[in-house]
């Protein structure tokens, strides 16, 4: 009565196997099933065909599903049993194990069925891909017959991101224009599956603050109100420059504005007071040219920070220094001497002063004089500051241009279009530091 599965034919699911079962007895019924254990250790089974007779050749396709309970598997073990049956049950049976193997085609790979790209904004400006500003987010939706999706990947360029699950963010985007996107699934076989998709990024550069048309550089200066135009001794402050934004176009439609601030400090102490706008979003034109309403002494050195600003709120800042005016002098035991103030504007014989002279001999700073006004020829009054070292402040004219002029003695120095000074003392005369100042149209500038 024995019964024997004695050969099968082919090695593939998805293909037909051919599988030979012979038995002794004729008049009982048996049973031909296939069993599979699965990745987890459970026991799988199913029926092939249920026949009579002695000899039979069975036809039989494995399905694809079958390797779905080997995902991971490129061939696996299928056991087939053969079962006599009579009207109390299983009279004998028999197992054949035979290895079949996952085919590489096209109907055991993973299949893409649905790609869905969006931007994730990382600034304000959402709802299109912008260079720096946007990621991507994809959707993916894919499918596998005989395995389970192991990971799905975006590529970009050299990037590449990848996750367990369908849903997954790139970086922040570093190009601009028409982008490829390569979305990729891979199955626990290694098989995989691509589709590549474009998307259109916007291109986009940080806000800054640029030269006005015609010149150079960032134009920061000192301004006289009553001249009405930039001097050294000037005590508003006048900013020319231009900005340089993305407008970032989609479709027609400006998203990004950049707007202009400034504000101002101290150079000794670097506290800076509230932002004043200079150019604002809705302005069509770029250029500055605006004179702020800061009133700043001549005597001070200042700092000016610019801030360039977009709506998606990136900046860039840039500091511009205001020099003090005045002149430096150096004298033999290692101090100095300072003298600051402004000509009175349209007179050519006459200043009102500002001025305050100042000596330091490696004591401290302190103020030897401070006058109002002089005329021209007459000493400063209190010039005399020791025994040992005197001077004399005038003003003197070369033909229209007012000058500054030391003297001492009988000696009087002055050139037109610089300031000169001279100091006498009992042992020699001091040097004149001719890099610490700069004459300026109305006044000198320097640091004291």
């Amino acid at each position: 009565m024995g019964v024997e599965i004695f050969s099968v034919r082919g090695d593939e699911i998805g293909s037909r196997l051919k599988i030979w079962v012979s038995r002794e007895d004729y008049e009982n019924d048996y049973v031909l099933s296939w069993r599979l254990t699965d990745e987890y250790g459970k026991l799988i089974t199913g029926v092939i065909e249920e026949q009579q007779g002695g000899f039979s050749l069975v036809e039989w396709t494995p399905p694809l599903e079958l390797a779905a309970y080997r995902p991971a598997n490129r061939s696996f073990d299928l056991d087939f049993r053969v079962e006599v049956l009579d009207d109390s049950g299983m009279i004998d049976y028999h197992t054949y194990t035979h290895r079949l193997y996952v085919p590489d085609n096209a109907d055991t790979r993973p299949q893409i069925s649905e790609v869905v790209l969006k931007p994730v904004a990382l600034k304000a400006i959402s709802g299109v891909f912008v260079e720096q500003l946007s990621q991507i987010r994809a959707e993916i939706t894919a499918e596998t017959v005989c395995s389970r999706i192991a990971d799905y990947s975006l590529q970009i360029g050299s990037r590449t991101v990848s996750s367990e699950e369908g849903e997954l963010t790139t970086s922040a985007l570093s190009v601009s224009g028409t982008v490829t996107v390569l979305c990729t699934v891979t199955d626990l076989r290694g098989y995989r599956s691509t589709e590549e998709l474009t998307v259109e990024v916007l291109p986009y550069a940080l806000p800054r603050t640029a030269p006005a048309t015609g010149q150079s550089r960032v134009r920061v200066s000192r301004w006289d109100r009553l001249a009405g135009k930039e001097a050294d001794s000037g005590t508003a402050v006048h900013i020319q420059c231009s900005r340089s934004y993305s407008k970032v176009l989609s479709e027609g439609v400006q998203l990004n504005y950049c707007r202009l601030m400034a504000r101002l400090a101290p150079a000794d102490t670097g506290q800076y007071g509230t932002w004043q706008q200079i150019l604002s979003e809705d302005t069509e034109d770029n250029q500055v040219d605006v004179l702020l309403p800061w009133e700043i002494s001549p005597t001070r050195e200042y700092l000016v920070q610019i801030m360039a600003e977009d709506t998606a709120g990136n900046s860039s800042l840039i500091t511009q220094r205001l020099a003090a005016l005045g002149c430096t002098l150096h004298l033999p035991g290692g101090g100095k001497a300072v003298a600051v103030g402004q000509y009175a504007p349209g007179q050519a014989e006459r200043i009102d002063f500002g001025w305050q002279v100042h000596l330091n001999r490696g004591a401290g700073l302190r103020t030897l004089w401070e006058g109002t006004e002089a005329s021209v020829g007459q000493p400063l009054p209190g010039a005399e500051c020791d025994s040992t070292l005197h001077y004399h402040l005038y003003l003197v004219t070369a033909g229209e241009v007012p000058l500054l002029g030391i003297r001492h003695g009988s000696l009087m120095m002055a050139s037109v279009g610089k300031a000169v000074m001279e100091f006498s003392c009992t042992e020699e005369a001091v040097s004149l530091d001719s890099n610490s100042y700069s004459q300026g149209p109305t006044g000198i500038y320097g640091i004291l």
